[in-house]
């Protein structure tokens, strides 16, 4: 017995190293996530959130339309609420927006890896759940991804949180959760819907739960979804940037591929990432980098963790220390040292195989500086420089009212000041969903905002514009110029909010608490 109690208690201990490692690489992502705070937020996409935010705040709480863009007109706001109605609980704390934007950046990497670590330790195992954590700590273009669509990631953990609860008997949880994931993003939510849908068509053991999770997630999504089937024909598919550039990782590729046969193989739970493997590939479609670069790294890192595992377990688990140092050692080799990554660009001069040693890749100021973020390296950079920025955001406050609206001659850098300062805007960041109406947007802006190429130079057919609406010039920064077109009688129309800020956060409050009283009542009826 004395023996057996040993025997047990070294593999006890053995498989407690796996958590402790795990919990010691989330710490390290955290650490360099608080060192990199005053370079977050990175790119663009932030703002236009901030902007949702902030007329949200003006409103006070959920609104149908966008009045802050396209304005006075607007257009109809069908961008699911969930990111927003979080981004306005963090503000309503006394938080500035710039803030708001950081906490986010900083909180949403590390937040997926322990959640998803977590659920894949339950379910599969500690070892299958740390190499997989590896897997997406490697990645430097999946950071940046995930960093960069916070939405899209919110959705993505939704879903695979509807399947974790499939799996755990409560089905109640995993609706709850699915519907969460269509008031989160609109594109990955139905991917997460294919990926519960397509799981439900390979595992006959859960099928039923699988389906009545769709439909219930379907049902209670409803009022947002038929929201936006109103306004249909305002939908304007765009074909964005990044769908033309992205940067792969063959050896993750060609590892997921024979985990792809294995999962099918092993059959159960893994059959749900084979399942999300093939709903992502809508991806292909509409964003290729996140597909090859992006959250498409997340089902491909799963099943190129459960050949590592299967190796791991088969091959050294059983050998002498020597050998599983070698096989780390391997390990860290390919995915942290010298990993070659594949980067596209439609320009073939620019397409490319590089070696990015990825073992600082979370670190985006590392990779920001030495330009080894590929082609969209732009996107590890952040367009928040509190000297010039600021300067500018004071200049539009301080001429104008909360009522006046903004123009600029480039829709993101105007979608940036617009967002600081709590100006509604003429034009807008994001063209997926049409104005109600749109006659001259220079004409029913107040101020023109004019930004500076980077020679310092603004556009070459500025005099004519000034000439044409008798703009006056009030200042210029470093960063653009800000003219008055004292000519101007509109103003921003604010709508009422349909939902108050109070009732959307009960009733995300109240899906929370509904999933953690399930949650206890499946556990006291087990034990």
């Amino acid at each position: 017995m004395t023996g057996q109690n040993s025997i047990l208690k070294e593999r006890v201990i053995s498989l407690s190293r796996w958590d402790f490692y795990a919990v010691l690489v989330i710490f390290f992502v955290l650490v360099l996530q608080a060192l990199n705070w005053y370079h977050f937020p990175l790119f663009l996409d932030c703002y236009y959130h901030l902007s949702v935010m902030m007329g949200f705040a003006d409103a006070g709480g959920w609104v149908g339309v966008s009045f802050w863009e396209y304005a006075p007109f607007g257009r109809p706001h069908l961008y699911p609420p969930l990111f927003h109605i979080l981004e306005l609980a963090v503000f309503k704390s006394g938080f500035s927006p710039i803030t708001v934007a950081r906490f986010f950046d900083f909180l949403i990497y590390p937040f997926f890896l322990f959640i998803d670590w977590r659920i894949l330790r339950d379910i599969f195992s500690k070892e299958l759940a740390f190499f997989n954590l590896l897997l997406l700590a490697s990645s430097y273009p999946l950071y940046l991804a995930m960093v960069n669509n916070i939405p899209f990631v919110l959705a993505l953990l939704a879903g695979i949180l509807s399947f974790y609860f499939i799996q755990k008997g409560r089905l109640w949880s995993s609706v709850l959760c699915l519907a969460l994931s269509f008031y989160a993003h609109s594109l990955m939510s139905w991917i997460s819907f294919a990926a519960i849908f397509i799981y439900g068509l390979l595992n006959t053991r859960t099928r039923k739960a699988a389906f009545l999770a769709c439909l219930g997630s379907c049902v209670l999504a409803s009022p947002f979804l038929i929201h936006q089937a109103k306004y249909y024909l305002f939908f304007n598919p765009v074909r964005v940037l990044e769908f033309f550039f992205f940067s792969a990782t063959p050896v993750l590729y060609l590892l997921s591929f024979f985990g792809l046969l294995l999962a099918y193989r092993k059959r159960g739970p893994y059959l749900f990432f084979v399942a999300l493997a093939v709903s992502m590939s809508a991806l292909l479609f509409t964003n290729r980098d996140r597909f090859f670069s992006g959250q498409g790294c997340i089902p491909a890192s799963f099943l190129a963790a459960v050949v590592i595992d299967d190796l791991w377990k088969r091959i050294f688990l059983n050998k002498q220390k020597w050998y599983r140092a070698l096989f780390f050692a391997v390990f860290f080799l390919v995915f942290f040292l010298a990993t070659p990554v594949v980067v596209y660009s439609p320009e073939v001069t620019k397409n490319s195989i590089v070696h990015r040693p990825p073992l600082l890749s979370i670190s985006s100021r590392v990779f920001d500086e030495s330009g080894a973020g590929g082609p969209r390296s732009e996107k590890g950079m952040t367009f928040y420089h509190p000297a010039v920025v600021d300067d500018m955001v004071r200049l539009v406050t301080e001429n104008s009212s909360s009522e006046d609206i903004v123009f600029s001659n480039y829709s993101y850098g105007g979608g940036m000041i617009t967002a600081l300062a709590n100006r509604a805007t003429s034009g807008a960041m994001l063209h997926e969903v049409l104005p109600f109406d749109l006659r001259d947007p220079v004409a029913q802006a107040r101020l023109v905002l004019v930004f500076k190429d980077q020679q310092d130079r603004f556009f070459s057919g500025l005099p004519q514009l000034v000439e044409r609406y008798g703009l006056r010039k009030i200042g210029e920064t470093d960063l653009a110029a800000l003219y008055s077109n004292d000519g101007c009688g509109f103003v921003r129309q604010v709508i009422p909010a349909k939902i108050p800020f109070w009732l959307m956060f009960g009733l995300f409050f109240a899906v929370l608490a509904s999933i953690y009283i399930e949650n206890k009542l499946m556990k006291k009826k087990l034990t």
